[in-house]
């Protein structure tokens, strides 16, 4: 299965918490990047191989497509996206192995591509 999301700087596991009084994170993650995670779960359940997943430990492959080499490491996603790929498939995420499959630079347009297979 593969989906592909818009970069989301915000989903790095650097700053998807909000910052509070004093520069201390809070628990509370940005409702960008819910808002994101919660699109991220629903284009899984909606994919026509989801039954397949279902239930059954994965791992994921993410790759990023930036514009140049100010790109993010890629693994500074893991976090978010195991995290909304958990309650899609039913599986904790602690089940999961995050794949780091590196970036291209020179798009035009910014996007993570998450390749999901059964492990």
């Amino acid at each position: 299965m593969i989906i592909e999301m818009p970069y989301l700087r915000e989903a790095s596991v650097n700053s998807y918490k909000i910052v509070g009084k004093g520069g201390r994170r809070t628990n509370a993650t940005k409702p960008s990047v819910i808002a994101w995670m919660c699109e991220l779960a629903d284009r899984i359940r909606e994919h026509p191989d989801f039954t397949e997943y279902y239930g059954s430990p994965c791992s994921i492959y993410v790759k990023g497509f930036f514009w140049d080499d100010r790109a993010p490491d890629v693994h500074n996603f893991f976090k978010v996206i195991a995290d909304a790929i958990e309650p899609a498939i039913g599986v904790n995420d602690k089940y999961l192995k995050c794949i780091d499959e590196n970036y291209e630079t020179g798009h035009e347009r910014q996007k993570l591509v998450i390749r999901l297979e059964t492990i």
